[in-house]
C-alpha cells in the first residue's frame, strides 16, 4: 500500500501552520474546526505553557550544576571534623 504524504504547509484561516509531512491518513482528523482548536488553546495557554518549559530547563540547569556540589536531605552542608 503507498502511503499519500504532503510536504507543503498547510495554512487554516487561523493562521496555523503545519509543517512537515502530512500523511493521507491524518487529514480526517486535521479537519479545519481541529486545526482551529489547537490554534485557539495556542493562543490561550502558549504563553504559560511556553514559560513553564523555561522555568523547567532552568530548574534542570541547576539540579545538575547542583548535583555534586550541593547539600543533600540528610546530610550536613559541611563536612564535620571528627
Amino acid at each position: 500500500m503507498k502511503v499519500r504524504v504532503r510536504l507543503d504547509p498547510m495554512t487554516t484561516q487561523a493562521k496555523l501552520e503545519l509543517r512537515g509531512a502530512v500523511e493521507a491518513a491524518f487529514e480526517p482528523v486535521l479537519v479545519p474546526e481541529a486545526l482551529e482548536f489547537v490554534g485557539e488553546l495556542q493562543r490561550q495557554f502558549g504563553p504559560r505553557r511556553q514559560e513553564l518549559l523555561e522555568t523547567r530547563a532552568e530548574r534542570r540547569q541547576r539540579l545538575r550544576r547542583c548535583s555534586t556540589s550541593c547539600p543533600r536531605p540528610g546530610r550536613s552542608a559541611r563536612p564535620t571534623g571528627g
